[in-house]
């Protein structure tokens, strides 16, 4: 049977959640700091295109713009009654994240250095707060998934401000890779809040 709002797991899904941005807030703080890897802007592709650097690590974030403007005209097709509110900003705010992160990715891979970097990840936390809050929609509620997507906006530029200033990176790679640790207690457990119509494949899977 499937939880419902009134059930227990929503519950017991949302303290997970806290739990875990919490213990990640605190690894961020606890921890001896880990230095980016000295080649860490040195990438696979040397090739120019042209007066185009790094050609096609440059071309290939086209097609994170690409999905994102799809995404966007899909989700402006889709009438105002068809999704719930939550699922709609969340998405806009997905969509708005892959684009940016498209193009500042584009613009820090032909162009590589910590300047530029600083860019390419604050889009992606941007990418990361909509996808992560989508994915505690489905699972928990409307009001934790908007927990995570704020802490996520807001963790984004602070970490980047500690990697700028001190050179540590692990509070980033925390958010980065770490960001996703609270939601696994969500996946064995069926999605409870499902979206309308066409959408229920892509945010109730």
């Amino acid at each position: 049977m499937l939880p419902t709002p009134s059930s227990p797991w929503p519950s017991r899904m949302r303290w997970a959640l806290y739990a875990g941005m919490a213990l990640l807030a605190l690894l961020a703080v606890l921890c001896p700091p880990v230095a980016q890897p000295p080649g860490y802007h040195a990438f696979a592709d040397q090739r120019a295109w042209g007066a185009l650097p790094h050609a096609m690590d440059v071309l290939s974030n086209l097609g994170f713009v690409a999905a994102a403007l799809a995404g966007a005209w899909a989700l402006a097709r889709c009438g105002r009654a068809t999704l719930p509110p939550a699922v709609r900003g969340l998405s806009g705010l997905f969509f708005a994240g892959l684009a940016c992160a498209g193009v500042a990715s584009a613009w820090y891979h032909g162009a590589p250095h910590d300047a530029t970097l600083v860019w390419d990840r604050l889009a992606m936390a941007v990418a990361f707060a909509g996808l992560l809050g989508l994915a505690v929609q489905t699972r928990v509620d409307d009001r934790s998934a908007w927990a995570v997507a704020l802490a996520v906006l807001a963790a984004g530029p602070w970490t980047l401000y500690l990697w700028a200033a001190s050179g540590n990176v692990l509070p980033w790679a925390l958010l980065q890779g770490g960001a996703c640790w609270p939601c696994w207690p969500c996946w064995p457990w069926p999605a409870c809040r499902r979206a309308p119509g066409r959408w229920r494949c892509i945010w109730a899977r």
